[in-house]
């Protein structure tokens, strides 16, 4: 006579939640889409723009804690801070707010590279949900050749004064004049009334403005 109402039990019951999230971490660990570092999920090589000096761990990171420092120096950067992240790469900046400060009121990090964004979404996101990830559709040779030109009605989709903070690094070289122009109307509207800007540019010595040469 067949016995019902009675659960097979399994060993490993007692313990299946440990067991459930040694096994998470276990796959997090071969996971080849990420790279560990002092506990810090890094993104994979191909996905760290800006040279192969990026393909060290260390460097990696430490360029994200230095930026970090200056920006709680220089602008106060803390947990009650909005930040606008513009040309986020894979999440360079945000893995340095993750490691320093910790949870941010906000940060929302824009790109016009999709397999980043998916990166920080996947990876960042998915341990402090305060982290955005937004894909940009702007035109980029290299990333999104088919994105939309920047011109005099582009808008980022954002509301006025949404951020305390903008940070764009290594983004500016890649813009041309006019381009530039229109991201700095847009920095003013989206900036809470004493926000701040960190930018980073390439300047050469002895340059005119008039200087028209390559």
């Amino acid at each position: 006579m067949a016995r019902r109402g009675l659960r097979r039990h399994r060993p490993w019951d007692p313990v299946s939640s440990e067991v459930r999230r040694a096994l998470r971490a276990l796959r997090a660990r071969l996971d080849r889409s990420v790279v560990w570092y002092e506990g810090t999920p890094l993104p994979p090589f191909d996905l760290r723009a800006g040279g192969f000096l990026y393909r060290d761990n260390g460097f990696f990171v430490g360029y994200a804690d230095r930026d970090v420092a200056l920006l709680a120096e220089w602008l106060g950067l803390s947990e009650q801070t909005r930040l606008l992240d513009v040309g986020c790469g894979a999440g360079r900046l945000a893995i340095g707010i993750l490691r320093n400060v910790g949870s941010i009121r906000r940060y929302c990090g824009v790109d016009v590279d999709d397999r980043a964004i998916e990166w920080g979404r996947r990876h960042l996101s998915g341990r402090d949900p305060s982290f955005e990830f937004l894909a940009l559709d702007v035109a980029n040779e290299r990333y999104r050749p088919d994105g939309a030109a920047i011109g005099e009605g582009f808008r980022f989709p954002f509301p006025d004064a949404a951020f305390d903070l903008i940070y764009m690094s290594g983004v500016a070289p890649h813009l041309v004049a006019e381009e530039l122009t229109v991201y700095f109307r847009e920095f003013r509207r989206l900036l809470s009334e004493r926000g701040g800007v960190y930018l980073t540019a390439f300047l050469e010595e002895r340059a005119s403005y008039d200087d028209q040469s390559p």
